[in-house]
């Protein structure tokens, strides 16, 4: 049943806007706000990320585009959908093709789904107007899939991070120049391949020789935390939320 709040008799607003209570199995018509209490409030929360994340596995970009603009919609906070959502199913499709489940024409086809709710999600990230320091991030040289490291810039910028993104395919020249520019206090790398990987050590030794205070990080799929200790990297993530937790803890944030 469809019940009304904040309008009188007439049907004029009493304070404030109108907004409809509905059960979940009704269709929401007109110009009303939706109105829930706490507990549809969660299940409709819970529905909006699962939709999100089953977007981006399936690379389904009308459905993530469509569940995006819901989110906006419902006043959803931005930085808990691309999180509890998008960065979800990405971690699922990493998952799969670490099991030759999935391959990478079906990661860039997620990656696009993901890319368009982003961008529906992106200006409404309440972005912390204090920088929490300076990161340096980089998809290592011979390789060319960034989907994870922008995720990350993403959620480290909302974070309050100023990030410095070098791109994809980045060399080991170009991470000390970008150093040397910023004076960061994290470098983060990231590689998909295990072809790319290799050039990891490198860049690590590079970057002590520049400065030996500068926190280290790795991920991707090729990587994980057994190689990150073997090469001496300060740590590893194998997605964006637990990057960005992993470099506040670094950096003492």
């Amino acid at each position: 049943m469809l019940q009304v709040e904040g309008m009188d008799e007439r049907g004029i607003p009493d304070q404030g806007d109108a907004c409809v209570r509905r059960d979940r199995t009704l269709p929401l018509r007109g110009p009303f706000r939706p109105c829930y209490d706490e507990g549809s409030d969660k299940m409709k929360k819970e529905d909006v990320y699962k939709k999100l994340t089953d977007a981006v596995v399936s690379g389904d970009e009308k459905l993530s585009t469509a569940t995006a603009h819901d989110a906006i919609s419902m006043e959803l906070d931005a930085y808990e959908c691309i999180q509890q959502g998008l960065n979800k199913g990405m971690q699922i499709v990493s998952d799969l093709y670490e099991q030759r489940k999935v391959f990478v024409p079906q990661i860039l086809r997620s990656a696009r789904a993901m890319n368009m709710a982003v961008e529906i999600l992106k200006p409404h990230l309440e972005v912390d107007s204090k920088s929490s320091g300076t990161v340096v991030l980089g998809v290592v040289e011979g390789d060319i899939h960034d989907i994870g490291k922008n995720l990350v810039k993403l959620l480290c910028e909302a974070a309050g991070y100023t990030v410095v993104d070098l791109g994809k395919s980045v060399t080991k020249d170009a991470f000390v120049a970008s150093i040397k520019e910023s004076s960061p206090q994290v470098v983060g790398m990231s590689s998909l391949m295990t072809t790319s990987m290799v050039g990891m050590p490198d860049v690590i030794a590079a970057v002590r020789e520049v400065d030996g205070n500068i926190k280290i990080i790795i991920g991707g799929g090729a990587v994980s935390q057994s190689y990150a200790d073997t090469i001496g990297a300060d740590g590893y993530a194998d997605d964006a939320a637990k990057a960005v937790k992993l470099i506040g803890k670094l950096v003492g944030a």
